[in-house]
């Protein structure tokens, strides 16, 4: 289900974390 592609990718890292940490408060609100 999770999936990182692009690791050695700081940009994309980060909005992967960010983006799965919004949907996850998204969720529980």
């Amino acid at each position: 289900m999770l999936s990182f592609p692009l690791l050695t990718d700081d940009s994309h890292s980060l909005l992967f974390c960010l983006s799965l940490i919004f949907n996850l408060v998204i969720f529980f609100v």
